[in-house]
């Protein structure tokens, strides 16, 4: 593992991304603009996990049991906010799957299902953590995911890394070393 990013960029990350859990149900617009320094092809082999973990837990569970600066390797979905994917950064929201997403529970009229916004306030919270990807510098890498990767809202996800925090801004973090896109259930 390498050592902690340095905190100025985690702290913006963390107050920038805490602004937006403040959002709830809105438009559809999921569109991801930006630009990236990492193109397709080298954000694949830099990202994407060849050979995947086998019965990762939820990432609510693997916060749980973890501690600051433990590895951690969790699944979840992608959302939990109404735009979970950062356009700036390689980095997203990544929801605990015992979340209720409004297209899970029958709210056809909800343009955002992935935003949680017909769970509970409170465990919706507690189940939402910040994943980001940062360069051997230690700064956040500039990748936008979504166009990188085509990864999108409410897609089921398997991430590998060290846990960072919680902090007194927001939620626990991932320090993401590996990703792993799941197949749909269906």
């Amino acid at each position: 593992m390498q050592s902690s990013p340095s905190r100025l960029p985690v702290l913006l990350l963390v107050s920038g991304l805490t602004v937006a859990l403040l959002t709830a149900c809105g438009s559809a617009d999921s569109s991801a603009g930006g630009g990236g320094r990492t193109g397709g092809a080298d954000a694949r082999a830099g990202f994407l996990l060849t050979d995947p973990p086998a019965d990762a837990p939820g990432i609510y569970e693997a916060v749980r049991q973890a501690a600051p600066g433990d590895p951690i390797v969790a699944t979840g979905r992608i959302g939990g906010i109404k735009e979970p994917l950062s356009r700036e950064f390689a980095g997203f929201v990544l929801t605990d799957e015992r979340v209720a997403f409004c297209d899970e529970t029958g709210d056809v009229g909800c343009p955002t299902p992935w935003d949680g916004c017909c769970e509970d306030p409170r465990k919706l919270a507690e189940s939402r953590f910040f994943v980001f990807f940062f360069g051997e510098d230690g700064e956040p890498l500039t990748t936008n995911l979504q166009r990188e990767l085509g990864l999108f809202a409410n897609q089921r996800v398997l991430v590998q890394g060290e846990l960072i925090g919680p902090t007194s801004d927001g939620p626990p973090m991932v320090r993401a070393e590996g990703l792993h896109i799941l197949p749909e259930e269906g």
